[in-house]
Protein backbone atom coordinates (compact mmCIF):
# COMPACT_ATOMS: atom_id res chain seq x y z
CA UNK A 1 0.00 0.00 0.00
CA UNK A 2 1.38 3.85 -0.82
CA UNK A 3 -0.04 6.72 0.72
CA UNK A 4 0.51 10.30 -0.39
CA UNK A 5 0.36 12.02 3.01
CA UNK A 6 0.97 15.55 1.34
CA UNK A 7 3.16 17.01 -1.70
CA UNK A 8 6.66 14.75 -1.12
CA UNK A 9 5.83 12.80 2.13
CA UNK A 10 4.17 9.09 0.99
CA UNK A 11 4.21 6.37 3.56
CA UNK A 12 4.85 2.65 1.64
CA UNK A 13 3.69 -0.59 4.27
CA UNK A 14 3.86 -3.95 2.75
CA UNK A 15 4.96 -7.64 4.72
CA UNK A 16 5.12 -5.77 8.20
CA UNK A 17 7.87 -2.79 6.33
CA UNK A 18 6.79 0.74 7.22
CA UNK A 19 8.67 3.06 4.75
CA UNK A 20 8.27 6.89 5.40
CA UNK A 21 9.58 9.00 2.29
CA UNK A 22 10.27 12.76 2.46
CA UNK A 23 8.18 13.49 5.79
CA UNK A 24 7.13 16.52 6.89
CA UNK A 25 4.11 17.79 8.12
CA UNK A 26 4.99 21.50 9.66
CA UNK A 27 5.76 24.16 7.35
CA UNK A 28 8.57 24.13 4.70
CA UNK A 29 10.49 26.91 2.22
CA UNK A 30 10.26 29.51 5.03
CA UNK A 31 6.89 28.92 6.09
CA UNK A 32 5.92 29.42 2.23
CA UNK A 33 4.31 26.18 2.32
CA UNK A 34 2.23 25.02 5.00
CA UNK A 35 1.66 21.17 5.69
CA UNK A 36 -1.26 19.26 7.37
CA UNK A 37 -0.23 20.02 10.90
CA UNK A 38 2.06 22.88 12.48
CA UNK A 39 5.51 21.93 14.34
CA UNK A 40 3.50 22.12 17.50
CA UNK A 41 1.17 19.50 16.30
CA UNK A 42 3.60 16.45 15.71
CA UNK A 43 1.92 14.55 18.74
CA UNK A 44 -1.43 14.88 17.46
CA UNK A 45 -0.21 13.47 14.06
CA UNK A 46 0.89 10.46 14.82
CA UNK A 47 -2.23 9.91 16.75
CA UNK A 48 -4.14 10.76 13.93
CA UNK A 49 -2.04 8.56 11.81
CA UNK A 50 -3.54 5.14 10.93
CA UNK A 51 -0.07 3.98 9.53
CA UNK A 52 2.91 1.97 11.90
CA UNK A 53 5.68 4.67 12.81
CA UNK A 54 8.62 3.87 10.37
CA UNK A 55 11.47 1.22 9.85
CA UNK A 56 12.89 3.21 7.30
CA UNK A 57 13.19 6.54 6.33
CA UNK A 58 14.18 7.79 2.76
CA UNK A 59 15.09 11.14 2.55
CA UNK A 60 15.33 12.14 -1.13
CA UNK A 61 17.40 15.49 -0.79
CA UNK A 62 18.14 18.40 1.17
CA UNK A 63 14.88 21.00 0.58
CA UNK A 64 12.92 21.55 3.24
CA UNK A 65 9.60 19.68 2.11
CA UNK A 66 11.87 16.89 1.92
CA UNK A 67 14.13 17.02 4.70
CA UNK A 68 12.40 18.32 8.04
CA UNK A 69 14.62 18.21 10.64
CA UNK A 70 12.40 19.06 13.79
CA UNK A 71 9.81 16.19 12.63
CA UNK A 72 12.72 13.83 11.89
CA UNK A 73 14.14 14.78 15.99
CA UNK A 74 10.66 14.08 16.95
CA UNK A 75 9.93 10.76 15.11
CA UNK A 76 13.63 9.55 16.83
CA UNK A 77 12.23 10.27 20.21
CA UNK A 78 9.38 7.64 19.12
CA UNK A 79 11.57 4.53 16.94
CA UNK A 80 15.20 3.76 16.31
CA UNK A 81 15.20 6.04 13.26
CA UNK A 82 16.71 4.25 10.01
CA UNK A 83 17.93 7.19 7.48
CA UNK A 84 17.98 6.09 3.56
CA UNK A 85 19.30 8.33 1.15
CA UNK A 86 21.61 8.45 -2.07
CA UNK A 87 25.41 8.56 -1.53
CA UNK A 88 25.64 12.21 -3.10
CA UNK A 89 29.21 13.16 -4.13
CA UNK A 90 29.43 16.22 -2.12
CA UNK A 91 28.22 14.55 0.84
CA UNK A 92 26.18 17.55 2.19
CA UNK A 93 22.45 15.31 2.99
CA UNK A 94 24.77 13.03 5.09
CA UNK A 95 26.68 15.44 6.68
CA UNK A 96 23.82 17.09 7.93
CA UNK A 97 21.23 14.17 8.82
CA UNK A 98 24.32 13.19 11.19
CA UNK A 99 24.72 16.75 12.43
CA UNK A 100 21.12 17.47 12.62
CA UNK A 101 19.33 14.45 13.52
CA UNK A 102 21.79 11.65 14.76
CA UNK A 103 19.41 8.47 13.75
CA UNK A 104 20.47 5.22 14.65
CA UNK A 105 21.50 4.66 11.17
CA UNK A 106 22.30 5.99 7.96
CA UNK A 107 22.44 3.85 5.05
CA UNK A 108 23.47 5.44 1.74
CA UNK A 109 23.36 3.63 -1.35
CA UNK A 110 24.63 4.81 -4.73
CA UNK A 111 22.82 5.32 -7.79
CA UNK A 112 20.99 2.00 -9.08
CA UNK A 113 22.11 -0.09 -6.36
CA UNK A 114 19.78 -2.94 -5.21
CA UNK A 115 19.24 -2.81 -0.97
CA UNK A 116 16.85 -5.34 1.05
CA UNK A 117 15.82 -4.29 3.81
CA UNK A 118 13.51 -7.04 5.48
CA UNK A 119 12.19 -8.41 2.48
CA UNK A 120 11.81 -5.50 0.43
CA UNK A 121 14.23 -4.59 -2.40
CA UNK A 122 14.64 -0.99 -2.80
CA UNK A 123 16.88 1.46 -5.90
CA UNK A 124 17.67 4.92 -5.66
CA UNK A 125 17.22 6.37 -9.18
CA UNK A 126 18.83 9.94 -9.69
CA UNK A 127 17.71 12.85 -11.24
CA UNK A 128 19.05 12.68 -14.41
CA UNK A 129 17.85 16.05 -15.86
CA UNK A 130 17.61 19.72 -15.01
CA UNK A 131 13.98 21.89 -14.43
CA UNK A 132 15.18 24.54 -16.47
CA UNK A 133 16.14 24.50 -20.20
CA UNK A 134 19.50 24.81 -21.33
CA UNK A 135 21.06 23.83 -18.17
CA UNK A 136 22.20 19.98 -19.24
CA UNK A 137 25.37 20.92 -20.27
CA UNK A 138 26.02 23.42 -17.72
CA UNK A 139 26.00 21.47 -14.83
CA UNK A 140 26.29 17.58 -13.80
CA UNK A 141 22.80 17.39 -11.32
CA UNK A 142 23.65 15.78 -8.12
CA UNK A 143 20.42 17.44 -6.19
CA UNK A 144 17.25 14.92 -6.23
CA UNK A 145 16.09 10.92 -6.23
CA UNK A 146 13.55 8.59 -6.20
CA UNK A 147 12.92 5.84 -4.92
CA UNK A 148 11.65 2.51 -6.37
CA UNK A 149 10.43 -0.07 -4.21
CA UNK A 150 9.75 -4.04 -5.19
Amino acid sequence: MLINVNNSFSIFCANDVCIWMDPWVGTANYGSWAALYAESEFEKFIASNPYPLPDLVYISHLHTDHYDVDFLNFLKEHTDLVVVIKDFKDGRLRKRILEEVNPSEVICLHEYENYEFRGVKLMIVPQVSASSADTENQLEYDLDTSLIIE
